[in-house]
C-alpha cells in the first residue's frame, strides 16, 4: 500500500478530525518514520486510527466511547487486524505493552489543560527514546498551555526525557521524545532511531 491509497482510505473523512494538510503530512510522516507500535489517544472518528492501521504493525486506540462509526470505517477502510480498541477514559486505560515500546504517541483526547498533561504523563512513559509524540488541536489555548507547562519541566521530572520540536503542521505539533545526554546512562538498552538503521 502506498501513501495515495492510505490517503484515499480517509479522504472522505479528513475534515472531521484532521485537516487536509495535516492528513497528508501524517501519512507521509508514517511512511518515512515507519512506526511499528502506535498509541492513538482519542479515537474520535477513527481517521488517525485508519492511517495508523495501514502504516504501523500494531495500533492501540484509546477512547472513552469508541463509536460504531470509527469501528466501521476502520473495518472497511483500514486494517482492523492491526488495531486494538481500548474503550476507557484515557487515565484509566490499561495498555498491554511494556514501557518504552511504542514508536509514536498521538494525543487527541480531552483538551482541557490538565487532561492533556495527564495524557502526556501517562502515555509518554510507553514511548521509546527517539520516538515521536504528537499533540493535536494546538490551536486551542488550553492545549498550548499544557505544552508550555510540559516543556517548562526539568527533564528529571520526565525520567530524563525532553520534547524536541520537529514539525508544526496546521494544528498538529510533532516532537522527538529523547533521553537527554546527561541521562543517557540510565538505560543502555534504549535505541536512538538513527543508530538503529
Amino acid at each position: 500500500m502506498d501513501s495515495k491509497e492510505v490517503y484515499n482510505a480517509v479522504a472522505h473523512d479528513k475534515g472531521k478530525s484532521l485537516r487536509e494538510k495535516e492528513c497528508k503530512w501524517l501519512i507521509e510522516f508514517c511512511f518515512k518514520f515507519q512506526p511499528k507500535v502506535v498509541l492513538d489517544v482519542g479515537t474520535g472518528w477513527g481517521v488517525t486510527g485508519r492511517i495508523f492501521s495501514l502504516t504501523a504493525d500494531r495500533v492501540y486506540s484509546i477512547d472513552k466511547a469508541i463509536s460504531g462509526y470509527a469501528r466501521q470505517q476502520i473495518a472497511e477502510h483500514g486494517n482492523p487486524e492491526r488495531i486494538t480498541f481500548i474503550q476507557s477514559v484515557s487515565m484509566d486505560a490499561v495498555l498491554p505493552i511494556e514501557p518504552h515500546s511504542a514508536d509514536l504517541l498521538f494525543i487527541d483526547a480531552g483538551h482541557p489543560t490538565l487532561y492533556v498533561i495527564a495524557d502526556f504523563l501517562k502515555f509518554s512513559r510507553y514511548v521509546r527514546d527517539g520516538g515521536i509524540i504528537c499533540f493535536h488541536d494546538c490551536d486551542r489555548r488550553d492545549v498550548l498551555n499544557a505544552l508550555e507547562i510540559i516543556q517548562g519541566q526539568d527533564p528529571k521530572l520526565q525520567e530524563g526525557y525532553a520534547l524536541n520540536l520537529i514539525d508544526v503542521v496546521d494544528i498538529t505539533r510533532a516532537y522527538y521524545w529523547n533521553l537527554e545526554p546527561q541521562f543517557k546512562s540510565v538505560d543502555i538498552n534504549r535505541v536512538h532511531p538513527e543508530k538503529a538503521k
